[in-house]
């Protein structure tokens, strides 16, 4: 039996830009070095989080205010 074909409309999602969630700065993909130093977190609250339990939780951070958080006590080591 011969395969038989539909046309069939497929709609895709692709991120154009991330917002900083602290500054409001946006990057493209266009701007490689920010882009690929924003910082993303995502995590669901679990039973007794102080977030909430069961609550979504996410952050997009540029590399500027990522640094400006975490510098003060993170362990960075030499390349």
């Amino acid at each position: 039996m011969p395969r038989i074909y539909q046309d069939v409309q497929i709609t895709e999602q692709r991120i154009t830009a991330i917002e900083c969630s602290r500054c409001k700065k946006t990057a493209t993909p266009d701007d490689f070095v920010e882009w690929q130093e924003f910082f993303t977190w995502i995590n669901t609250g679990g039973f007794g989080s102080v977030w909430g339990d069961g609550t979504k939780v996410s952050v997009d951070l540029c590399q500027q205010c990522t640094h400006d958080i975490f510098s003060g006590f993170a362990t960075i080591h030499d390349a």
